[in-house]
């Protein structure tokens, strides 16, 4: 036994570490954009000036069915590691029992002294049984180590998904935003597009210009309004996403959000950095390194039950037949033992669940991994995304402000009969259009710096 035993112990050892988070945000092989963040005030902060932000992540906090299921999945893994201390603990079961039974007085002959032997008996049995199984290979600790890592675990998951509820709302609240500035670019086209028809309209009447020309302003006014019902649409379709995602109903939404607050522009607000403890800041990656611990600590506790089990028992009882005599010495009874078992032939059962657990490990030391390398690839595409969406609509501003001008000049030179109104249809569109792009491209422009945010683990919304 004593030869066996640093074997034992060498097997209960025979577990996987699982590789630590990269200190930095460009491990080995990768190459990231980390750069300074530019001057001016940063994404929180533009985020702040509105006012329906912070009432729709508090109605969240609150009323989102997402983290609801979140907490209550942190509450079941903080139960189950109160279970697993509880196993290394000794158990004590109380329990009392009273029976009453009959003996024939026939079974001791006719020649037995009348009296001798009492017909009907009360028995008094209550009784303590206490229970204690000795660690010695680790089998509880390891188990209690796996626990402690899936709350860990189901704690990190709680965060992500808190994150993720409150960078949507912000991404849906800018969606509405930016929708809102789009729906004002086009009424304010087709109130052009109507003066314009009106003016046409006046001079054909007067013959000054031809019919052409009210035809093509009266296009104009349709191809202006017909651009209304989608935005319309989609701007109701984000109201009732948030109204997913906060709980809320849909006419409060609506409510909340109001109208007439201007999106932030991409020239006001400067991307966040990115931290240099990105892998240890996301909770996706902290809790796939948490499921890989539980992991490593199951196939820890797998090994160890393939060895012996030492529990030590003892019981403390009373037997009498009457209750005054009940807790006496004499009716006292007391038991004290130990056991040791170990598993003889279970036909590859045990084997197998190490098999399994060791094949758990290598899936979640392959998540992890994954977790790792798609956080750089989010970072990386995400701020790719906001810069070229931050540039777009600088671009796409100069642009508005020269189609302003050009139509502008049409208008005038179709005053004074120097042009026809197809050249003031065509700058009318192409500012319309210009206009429209230039809104979707600061919304875009917030909306994956927002991605970038969460994809570099918080803080997001207004802090």
């Amino acid at each position: 036994m004593r030869q066996l035993i640093p074997l034992l112990l060498l097997g209960g050892c025979a577990t996987v570490t699982p590789a630590p988070a990269p200190e930095t945000l460009v491990p080995a092989g990768h190459v990231a954009p980390v750069v300074a963040p530019a001057a001016g005030p940063g994404l929180r902060a533009a985020l702040a000036t509105d006012p329906a932000l912070e009432p729709l992540l508090a109605a969240a906090r609150t009323g989102s069915p997402d983290l609801e299921t979140a907490a209550a999945r942190v509450l079941q893994a903080r139960a189950g590691l109160r279970a697993a201390r509880a196993q290394m603990a000794p158990s004590v079961d109380a329990s009392a029992s009273v029976r009453r039974s009959r003996q024939s007085q026939e079974q001791f002959g006719p020649n037995a002294p009348p009296g001798l032997i009492l017909p009907t008996l009360t028995f008094y049995e209550p009784s303590l049984v206490a229970g204690w199984e000795v660690d010695l290979f680790g089998r509880l600790s390891a188990s209690r180590k796996a626990a402690a890592a899936r709350l860990t675990a189901a704690g990190a998951d709680a965060e992500a998904v808190r994150l993720t509820l409150e960078t949507d709302i912000a991404r849906g609240l800018v969606a509405v935003r930016s929708l809102d500035g789009r729906i004002a670019a086009a009424t304010e086209a087709v109130t052009a597009a109507r003066g314009l028809d009106h003016l046409a309209r006046v001079r054909a009447e007067a013959g000054l210009v031809t019919g052409l020309d009210a035809a093509t302003t009266a296009a104009d006014v349709a191809q202006a309004e017909a651009a209304l019902p989608p935005l319309l649409a989609e701007r109701a379709a984000q109201v009732a996403a948030l109204s997913r995602l906060t709980g809320l109903s849909v006419a409060r939404v609506a409510e909340t959000i109001g109208r007439d607050v201007p999106l932030p522009s991409a020239a006001q607000w400067s991307l966040p950095d990115i931290p240099s403890d990105l892998l240890k800041r996301r909770p996706d990656i902290r809790s796939a390194a948490a499921r890989l611990t539980a992991a490593d600590a199951d196939v820890a506790a797998a090994l160890a039950a393939r060895y012996p089990r030492l529990t030590l028992t003892g019981s403390l009882g009373w037997l009498s037949t009457t209750v005054a005599n009940l807790f006496t010495g004499d009716a006292l009874a007391a038991t004290l033992g130990g056991t040791l078992s170990a598993p003889l032939l279970d036909f590859g059962r045990t084997a197998a669940e190490v098999d399994r657990s060791r094949a758990v490990v290598a899936e979640t030391t392959a998540l992890y991994r994954a977790a790792v390398l798609g956080a750089l690839a989010e970072v990386e595409t995400e701020l790719a995304a906001a810069r070229g969406a931050q540039a777009q609509a600088a671009d796409l501003a100069r642009t508005v402000e020269a189609l302003r001008t050009a139509r502008r000049l049409s208008e005038a030179q179709y005053r004074g009969g120097l042009t026809d109104a197809r050249a003031v249809s065509e700058a009318s569109r192409r500012l319309a259009e210009a206009e429209d792009r230039r809104i979707a491209a600061e919304g875009q422009a917030l909306d994956a710096a927002l991605r970038m945010e969460l994809a570099t683990g918080g803080p997001l919304t207004t802090g």
